[in-house]
């Protein structure tokens, strides 16, 4: 295992002495001893139990894994041994029959992916690459028939999993009502930071933009600086379709008949739901912005 900055040009001999396995959150940890008979231990994170399911799909972690720690691992003394490892993480039936199953299903091929070299919007990213969503980057690497990508953001390198994290800037276009942004640079409300929203109404002589979020419907008023065109692809204008219907299905469902609360109590003053609705909607509106 290359060593550069303790063993300079020359390759460190590192021998592995055993698998290590860890349960929440899953993980397999790599014990390997140097020649100065010092042991350390090389952490590889796994996807979650709900995203593992089938013999193929331990065969595909392993071999994975294998190909990442080539100086370490070789399919003919490892790979057995890491299969049995990972389909007690996993509880997945790895007997012959499963693993011939999986060996003679055939293979799907996807077209080459055409995300690399896109500049994109980051969203929904978890730690610690949660501080990146809202921020325009651009794709370096891509393997679309896994959906893995490596983006440039902020002069670094970023591992990115699931094509959904990934929203289309546009380069065309302009602020308008009706196009879909992406929420950014908020400093004091990170948490919307990479919201997918649609502008509602624009203030040019304040430079400030009233946006909808797509997945909560919450009206907030932003500078100009903090929201980001995106184009109108078809999750995002699904994603759109979905809250107008809801929408109009809650305008649909309020009762015309109903009589409305009284809008003052026995002391003359609003009562407590009605403030506490009205101080909601007024921080939701005006209060978030950087």
């Amino acid at each position: 295992l290359a060593q550069g900055s303790c063993c300079g040009r020359w390759r460190c001999a590192m021998k592995l002495k055993r698998f290590l396995l860890r349960y929440d959150p899953p993980g397999v940890g790599l014990e390997v001893e140097d020649d100065d008979h010092q042991l350390s231990v090389q952490h590889k994170s796994l996807p979650g139990k709900s995203e593992v399911h089938s013999a193929k799909d331990i065969n595909g972690l392993v071999d994975a894994l294998i190909d990442e720690e080539s100086t370490l691992l070789t399919r003919r003394r490892h790979r057995e041994g890491l299969i049995q490892l990972l389909s007690r993480l996993y509880e997945v039936d790895v007997t012959a029959e499963a693993q011939e199953e999986a060996a003679n299903e055939p293979e799907t091929h996807e077209a080459p992916d055409s995300m690399q070299g896109a500049t994109v919007v980051l969203t929904g990213l978890r730690e610690p690459h949660q501080v990146f969503n809202g921020e325009i980057a651009t794709v370096v690497k891509s393997k679309g028939e896994k959906q893995k990508y490596e983006v440039e953001v902020k002069g670094q390198i970023v591992k990115v999993k699931g094509k959904e994290h990934l929203l289309m800037a546009s380069s065309t276009g302009t602020l308008a009502p009706g196009v879909f942004v992406a929420i950014r640079g908020l400093r004091n409300h990170v948490e919307l930071n990479g919201c997918i929203a649609k502008v509602s109404e624009c203030h040019e002589e304040s430079q400030r933009y009233e946006v909808r979020a797509l997945d909560s419907g919450q009206l907030f008023r932003v500078k100009k600086e903090n929201v980001v065109l995106i184009e109108a692809s078809p999750g995002v204008q699904a994603a759109a379709t979905a809250l107008k219907e809801n929408r109009d299905a809650m305008k649909e469902n309020k009762d015309p008949n109903s009589t409305p609360r009284k809008a003052r109590d026995k002391d003359g003053n609003l009562n407590e739901a009605r403030r506490r609705a009205t101080s909601l909607r007024l921080d939701l509106r005006w209060s978030w912005s950087a």
